[in-house]
Order: C-alpha cells, then sequence, then structure tokens
C-alpha cells in the first residue's frame, strides 16, 4: 500500500491532491511496472496562478501494464468513476487542468497506449465538454469526439484517438507526445 503527497514534492499548494493506492502484487523497475488488483483514489481542490478546479477519481483494476521506455501501456478489467470542473488557463497546455467540466463512469474490458494511439474498449458513461491539454473534449452519454492536441472519437465509451502532431514529428507547440 502507498499513499502520496503531494505536498512533499517541490511546488506544492496545500490545496493539492492527495493520491491513495492499494495493489494486490507487482513490481516496479527501471522502465516497466505491473500492478495486479489494484484500488486507487485521489480527489481535492487545485489552484493556480491561473485558475482553480476540483476533481474526484475512483477506480479498480485487475491487471495494469506500463513500459515508460517505449510509451506502451494496457489495462484489463477494470472501472473507473471521476468528476472535474474548474477554469484553468493552463489547461492549454498541462492535461492535468480543465477549462469546463466532466462526469465520468466507464468499465473497462482492455485498453491500451502504444505511442501516439489510444484505445478504449468497454462500456462508458462520460457526459461533458471541457479544454484540457490543448484539447477540446465534448461528449454526451458516452458519445463525442476529441480535437486538437488529441483526435478521436468516442461510441457507447469506446474510445480510439491519436496524438495528432505526432502524425508529422514530435510537435511544434506541445512538445512530444504523452
Amino acid at each position: 500500500m502507498s499513499h502520496k503527497n503531494k505536498h512533499s514534492r517541490s511546488n506544492a499548494t496545500p490545496n493539492d491532491l492527495v493520491d491513495v493506492k492499494v495493489r494486490a502484487d507487482g513490481f516496479k523497475d527501471g522502465g516497466t511496472s505491473l500492478s495486479v488488483g489494484g484500488v486507487k483514489a485521489k480527489g481535492g481542490f487545485d489552484n493556480s496562478d491561473y485558475g482553480i478546479g476540483v476533481r474526484g477519481t475512483a477506480g479498480v483494476h485487475v491487471l495494469k501494464y506500463k513500459d515508460f521506455n517505449n510509451k506502451v501501456a494496457v489495462k484489463a478489467f477494470a472501472a473507473k468513476v471521476e468528476a472535474s470542473a474548474g477554469i484553468d488557463l493552463e489547461a492549454l497546455t498541462n492535461k492535468d487542468k480543465i477549462i469546463g467540466y466532466e462526469l465520468k463512469a466507464k468499465a473497462t474490458l482492455v485498453e491500451g497506449k502504444a505511442g501516439p494511439i489510444f484505445l478504449h474498449v468497454g462500456a462508458g458513461y462520460t457526459t461533458g465538454s471541457n479544454i484540457s491539454d490543448a484539447t477540446i473534449n465534448a461528449k454526451l452519454a458516452g458519445n463525442g469526439i476529441q480535437i486538437g492536441k488529441r483526435t478521436g472519437v468516442s461510441l457507447s465509451g469506446n474510445e480510439i484517438s491519436i496524438e495528432t502532431l505526432s502524425l508529422v514529428g514530435k510537435g511544434w507547440l506541445w512538445g512530444q507526445y504523452d
């Protein structure tokens, strides 16, 4: 079990999010991590020089694997609920900031990210409109689109998207895809 409080990090403020994680088994070495049977919850109030926001999320998973060196991630048999809202101009460049709101509930059979491509197969109900990480997101009842740094489509919570600027290089405005 691990508990991480952002107050111990540099540049943290008293309102930063608290993050609690529990996993049944797993490992992490230099470039990869594997988690089997995990639970995660975080939430709180976030403020910056350019705005404010609130966010809460809770999730469980059976299997999660990440290869940080090759930018590959896979999650299987998971569930997640999340709510976020805010007005923060840092959302134009930061994926942890938001202008707008989003309510999300999803069940995941399998979810994967390989380089610039993201795929989620399962079921979901996401409603909201926001700007986050230089991407405009609009969804209603799990159906919607993303346009901007990340471009994609969602249908009943199933989603496919791609890091748009990675198609022409690493992107002059946002840097490398993440």
